[in-house]
This record gives structure tokens, sequence and C-alpha cells, in this order.
């Protein structure tokens, strides 16, 4: 808890003291003075409020301290998220609090309260399961942000779970907002939760024996000079003197695909090339 958290408490106390030191201070003059208004029902209730707000802002604070600290091991998103539903949970429950110091009838209070709260609910239900999904999404590790999904024609990276929408960011750089319910209902394949993909591309030349192994070994040698370490590179006889080589990579990231497709391919042009410059001279 920072210094500008302890700030606000502080000022927070020193207001409800003031509240509390007014009331009292008019129920003392009422005593002695006399005044048409009894201010000493209102004395033990105000109080009680007094420390109802100030338990609640505590215990607020404190529950935002440990979402805080514990962000660094989960989603910033879902911290986000489960601050505020802190922050209207503490809300409703001290304004309920508060109306049951001051109130007479609790049933009665409790009732109405009920059925505005469901009213609210009701009149913003779409928004509710939109903010729903979205703490769905950030609890479940079926899509994290950062994963290369795809859903329909859209296909990108996850850049943010939002209250309403999802936020996605496609390989020309373009950025997709959509809803959260669309999302949920839709059907999506999650490319970062498999295990690899795997890319390969074939070269046929007329070597055998050693020679073809020595190739082999230089298209490897090539392929781990571009930044590839996952690669296997295969070669089998196809006729008397022709030799069919075949180079594989594994990709841990599929928006990598088309730039790593076209690095394979330029080696192996590269490895045609000095092959047919050699056998030339």
């Amino acid at each position: 808890m920072g210094l500008t958290d302890f700030k606000t408490i502080f000022s927070l106390f020193i207001l409800c003291v003031l509240l509390g030191a007014v009331v009292y201070l008019l129920d003392v003059y009422q005593k002695k003075f006399g005044s048409a208004i009894d201010f000493s029902p209102f004395i033990l209730p105000t109080i009680e409020a007094i420390l109802v707000i100030l338990g609640a802002i505590i215990a607020r604070e404190l529950l935002l301290v440990v979402i805080e600290k514990s962000s660094t091991r989960h989603s910033v998103d879902l911290a986000k998220s489960l601050k505020t539903v802190i922050n209207f949970s503490f809300f409703a429950l001290t304004l309920l609090l508060i109306f049951a110091i001051f109130s007479k009838d609790l049933l009665v209070l409790t009732i109405f309260l009920a059925i505005a709260f469901v009213m609210v609910l009701y009149a913003s239900r779409d928004l509710v399961e939109d903010f729903i999904i979205r703490l769905i999404f950030l609890a479940t590790p079926s899509v994290n942000i950062g994963d290369y999904i795809e859903t329909g024609e859209i296909k990108g990276r996850v850049q943010e779970f939002g209250p309403l929408f999802t936020v996605i960011k496609r390989d020309d750089n373009t950025i997709v907002c959509l809803p959260n319910k669309k999302l949920a209902s839709s059907h999506v394949i999650n490319y970062s939760k498999s295990p690899h993909l795997k890319l390969q591309d074939s070269l046929e030349l007329p070597v055998s024996g050693n020679n073809a192994e020595l190739i082999a070994n230089k298209i490897q040698q090539e392929l781990s000079l571009s930044g590839f370490d996952r690669t296997k590179v295969g070669f089998f006889q196809t006729a008397p003197g022709k030799t069919k080589f075949i180079a594989a990579i594994n990709l841990n990231d599929p928006a990598s695909t088309l730039a790593a497709h076209k690095t394979l391919t330029k080696v192996l042009k590269k490895i045609y090339s000095e092959f047919t410059s050699e056998t030339q001279h």
C-alpha cells in the first residue's frame, strides 16, 4: 500500500471523525439550549455508519493490495476485473449496511434493494454478460493474452480482453475489436496452444553416397545460421545418382510462417546455386 493510499484513508478517517463530532456537538447544543430537533437518536447510528465506512475502506484497500501484489503471477487484465468487482461489491455492501443502521424495517429495505438490483442487472444484461465472459476468458487457460488465434475470418494475436470487446491485432497490424459474446459463441482455433507447426520443403540434386550426406549437413548448418534451432534434414535416393533432400522446420509462432517459408526456400536455393557452381567448375 503506497503513501497515497494511506493519505486517502487518513483523509476519509478525519472526515468521518469531523462528521461524528458535528453530530455530537449538535446533540450537546440541543440538550443545553434546547431545540426542536432531537439529535440523540442519530449519534449511535452515525458512529456505527462511520465504523462501517472505515472498515469497508480498509478491507477494500487490503484486498486491492493483495491483488496488486499477485498480478505479477496472474493476468493484469484479470486483476483489473477483480478490482472492478471489489469496488462495486464494497460500495453495495456499505450502502446496504448504512441503510440498515438507519432503517427501522430491515426486511422491507432488503427486498426493495434486491428488486432494484435485479432491475439494474436486467437493464444492463448485455454489459453484464460481456463482463462475465471477460472474467471467464481471463480465468481459464483456453485463450490468453498474446495467443495467436483464428475465429471466422479474423486471424491474429490477442492484445487485450476489454470489459466489452476483445482486441485482436491481425498480421497486417490492423486492430479488430470483437465483442466478447461473439468470441465466446464462435469456433476459435488457438495456434499458440499447438505443440508446434511443421514447415518443410524439398530439393533434388544429382548426388549420392557421402556427397549426399555432406549436402544434408550443409543444409542443416545453413538453417541453424538462419535462426532455426528445431530443424531436421532427411534425404533418400530417387534414382541412380540422384538424391532428394527434405528440410523440415518446427515453428512455435504461427505468425512467422510466411517469413520462415521464405527463409527455407532461400536456403535451398543457395545450396542449389553453390552445388551448380561447383559442378560447373
